[in-house]
């Protein structure tokens, strides 16, 4: 959360999962308060914050919960003066361990983890946000319970369509303009929206030295945002950590929008919804890596949304919605990754090829 961003931020959650059992807590509803803490400039001065408004709306089922937090973030200049407020919208996912949730975040602005926790007793939450880092963040308070019934879910679903790019490949004229598929994934929480917006026949443009390497890849972004049921606006933050801003329009079934990044590029989409209610979980990145320590080992890393718990086969078992494995197999190996959630289950594969020269998604 630094300095100097006056628009909506987001971020792309790794939950630490539990399989500890809820002891009749209920997270269902709208809550609503205000905390305080502290937060480090970028010149080093730790500033102290008060009455920050933050909003959660939550589903719960079981020992799943699913939703988002809305906090009104402070915005500083350089010189760590406050220039305004911008809320933050973090997506919420995960199992309940006694009477708390615990969520990890990562935004586009902090290279450095966050963490959540949500406690309930009764009508009441316990609320706490921390940033590591040099701009670190500390944030505590309480939340009373506004609405005991389920948040507004009118858009959630699947939707699917197209969508045309225009960028500048390698970032040299002309634009160049191209057409694919895109398919989202959006739980609306209220007034929140969380969504995967998974492109298909996107294009990575890379500069090697004096050239301009482009290839096409599926790519699976995080969007969140807010909503008031006819317009979105949202960040969406792609594989590479990097914020886009979001505007949308809502038409009955239809979501149409444009995400802009640099001068002269953007993204217009328009989709179609093709299933209604709790959406599945959604697996962002599944990856696999040749370990930089350990001789002969792989490194699997994967992200989620919606998600409440995790597995991945091969013998590694039960693991966080968000992470890191190291596995060592003795040959060529697909590992398949299943995210459960409120609204079902989802799976991906990451395979290691021997000889251990290269490693691919699939």
């Amino acid at each position: 959360m630094s300095a100097g961003r006056a628009s909506l931020l987001c971020c792309c959650v790794l939950l630490f999962a539990s399989r500890a059992a809820a002891q009749n807590v209920d997270f269902t509803g709208t809550w609503n308060g205000t905390t305080s803490g502290t937060k480090i400039c970028r010149n080093g001065v730790t500033v102290h914050e008060d009455g920050i408004s933050v909003m959660a709306e939550l589903f719960h089922a079981g020992i799943s919960v699913s939703g988002a937090v809305s906090v009104n973030v402070p915005q500083y200049d350089r010189d760590c003066k406050l220039t305004g407020f911008a809320p933050f919208v973090i997506p919420i996912s995960g199992t309940i361990a006694g009477s708390t949730l615990t969520v990890a975040f990562k935004t586009d602005q902090q290279s450095a983890p966050g963490q959540v926790s949500l406690s309930v007793a009764g009508s009441s939450m316990t609320f706490a946000l921390s940033v590591a880092g040099d701009e670190g963040v500390t944030n505590a308070g309480s939340l009373s319970r506004t609405s005991s019934l389920q948040p507004i879910s009118i858009l959630s679903g699947t939707y699917d369509g197209t969508f045309t790019n225009t960028l500048f490949l390698c970032g040299k004229p002309p634009p160049f303009t191209y057409s694919g598929e895109v398919s989202m994934t959006l739980l609306q929480a209220g007034s929140m929206v969380t969504a995967c917006f998974a492109v298909t026949g996107g294009l990575t443009d890379t500069v090697d030295g004096a050239n301009c390497r482009v290839t096409t890849q599926p790519r699976v972004s995080a969007l969140a945002g807010l909503t008031d049921g006819e317009k979105m606006v949202a960040t969406l933050t792609d594989p590479d950590w990097k914020g886009h801003d979001v505007t949308a329009t809502v038409s009955g079934n239809t979501i149409n929008g444009e995400i802009t990044r640099n001068a002269g590029e953007s993204l217009v989409f328009s989709v179609t919804r093709t299933s209604s209610g709790f959406p599945p979980p959604c697996i962002t990145d599944f990856t696999v890596a040749p370990s930089t320590l350990i001789v002969g080992a792989w490194v699997l890393s994967w992200s989620s949304m919606n998600a409440a718990s995790a597995t991945i086969d091969n013998g590694v078992g039960a693991v966080p919605v968000g992470g890191t494995v190291t596995v060592s197999p003795k040959g060529s190996t697909v590992y398949t990754l299943t995210a459960t959630g409120i609204g079902g289950s989802t799976a991906t594969t990451a395979f290691v090829s021997f000889p251990r020269r290269r490693a691919a998604r699939h």
